[in-house]
């Protein structure tokens, strides 16, 4: 029994370019094309481990909150600054019965 199908739709085509100055910045860019066969694009995330001790961000996008589909109102495009503790957010996880 198989709670997925066999296969599976591909959902993104995905292009990671990562650079690493010489100052020890880490310049990531990430294009992404949806399947055209899909309706909407589900939500997903990148992750990215580093150092403990890094806390301070700068990045390019749709921000300065989050911008999925259904959250999206307060979003701009822009070039924001932040901290790594407050990109963090604590969902509800589904709980089974």
């Amino acid at each position: 029994m198989s709670l997925i199908p066999i296969y599976r739709e591909k959902v993104l085509d995905i292009v990671i370019n990562w650079t690493i100055l010489p100052n020890g910045l880490i310049k990531s860019e990430i294009s992404a094309v949806k399947n055209v066969n899909l309706p909407f694009l589900p939500r997903f995330g990148v992750e990215i481990k580093l150092d403990k001790s890094y806390e301070n961000l700068s990045y390019f996008g749709l921000g300065p909150y989050e911008n999925y589909q259904d959250k999206h109102s307060a979003s701009y495009l822009g070039r924001f600054n932040t901290s790594v503790s407050k990109m963090h957010e604590d969902y509800i996880g589904i709980k089974l019965i």
